[in-house]
């Protein structure tokens, strides 16, 4: 699982270049269900080790990915 976890957030970080947010619906888009889960469950596991935090949308129900110190706007 930790080497999972280590690609997963190599790839996170790439494809956000280092520091940004990602939505979990890009993430895990063309991969069947069962991928989609795996995919998932290690994003939880990032996230309980800090790497990452994850929120969601209440409004349009997305899950989003960030990675990296991302300065978000307060409201």
């Amino acid at each position: 699982i930790e080497l999972q976890m280590e690609k997963l957030y190599a790839s996170l970080s790439d494809r956000v270049k280092g520091a940004g947010l990602i939505e979990l619906s890009t993430l895990v888009s063309g991969v069947g269900r069962l991928e989609a889960i795996r995919t998932f469950i290690l994003l939880l596991f990032l996230a309980q080790e800090g790497k990452i935090n994850l929120w969601q949308n209440e409004e349009t129900e997305e899950i989003y990915v960030t990675v990296g110190e991302l300065k978000l706007a307060k409201s």
